[in-house]
């Protein structure tokens, strides 16, 4: 849905997830931002969606600085365009024009040493088709697992229990039963997807018809993500060790809850710890 809105606290919250990954890979992404308040009229999940590609694309180019710096700056006055500005991009023209043709609203040209991306709503007659998005280029496996833990970065359970709610209101009553349920044993360890379906009085089969068509994700997932979420939050919010989180979230060692942590956010325990 295309809204109106000011795209710098949503850029910087996707720079600030992305670099948490990068800094992982012992690189750096730095974003300077020319102004305060950038207004467009565009679809925010596509901007998300596209920007996330254009950063993995980069990313996954070889022979690039490991610091690099990006400026983001409003190219006009009627509220649709703006441009990323890649600073000492090594430019290898024919795949960043074979990677261009995959996007729909950003067109990235190379000025000297530097890629600039410009992002604008095209018009039905030159909107570029993105079928090929998954195919004839080695970027998709690594954009998937960024993508995932973006995701996992920018929800929270509040938000799914909300998106479930516009969806009806019995899927929004349903998940906020589930939720109270894994909140009441948040600590136990031996807390599964069996003692859930006790909890609810339903069976697992229809436990994973409703809750896998709206979170996109099996009972079993959405356990470990209702627990590591609650764990970012105290890490964040709380003067909590590591360990006395893990034993409040009911992970059984530290070894499993860092190694789920880390797929799920991009970061192990320590560094988003000392990160915050």
């Amino acid at each position: 849905m295309i809204s109106s809105f000011n795209i710098v606290p949503t850029l910087s919250h996707l720079f600030e997830s992305f670099n948490s990954i990068v800094i992982q890979q012992q690189g750096k992404l730095h974003l300077t931002i020319s102004c305060e308040n950038i207004i467009v009229n565009t679809d925010p999940y596509q901007l998300i969606r596209e920007t996330t590609l254009l950063l993995s694309f980069i990313r996954s180019m070889p022979a690039q600085p490991e610091e690099m710096l990006c400026i983001l700056e409003p190219k006009d006055s009627n509220r649709h365009q703006f441009s990323l500005m890649f600073k000492e991009f090594t430019a290898n023209f024919t795949q960043v024009k074979r990677f261009n043709a995959q996007l729909e609203s950003y067109d990235i040209s190379c000025i000297d040493d530097n890629l600039v991306a410009l992002y604008f709503k095209k018009d039905a007659l030159v909107k570029k088709v993105n079928e090929t998005i998954h195919k004839n280029y080695d970027i998709p496996p690594y954009y998937a697992e960024i993508k995932q833990k973006l995701q996992a970065h920018f929800s929270s359970v509040d938000s799914l229990e909300k998106m479930a709610n516009r969806k009806s209101l019995a899927h929004g009553l349903f998940l906020k039963k589930v939720n109270q349920a894994l909140e009441n044993n948040l600590e136990s360890e031996n807390f599964k997807i069996d003692d859930l379906c006790k909890y609810l009085a339903i069976s697992r089969s229809q436990l994973y018809r409703r809750i896998s068509p709206v979170l996109k994700m099996s009972p079993a997932k959405y356990l470990i993500y209702f627990k590591l979420q609650k764990a970012r939050s105290l890490l964040q919010q709380t003067t909590y060790s590591i360990g006395e989180v893990i034993s409040m979230v009911g992970f059984s060692s530290q070894s499993h809850f860092s190694r789920a942590f880390k797929d799920q956010f991009g970061m192990n325990p320590s560094h988003f710890k000392k990160k915050k």
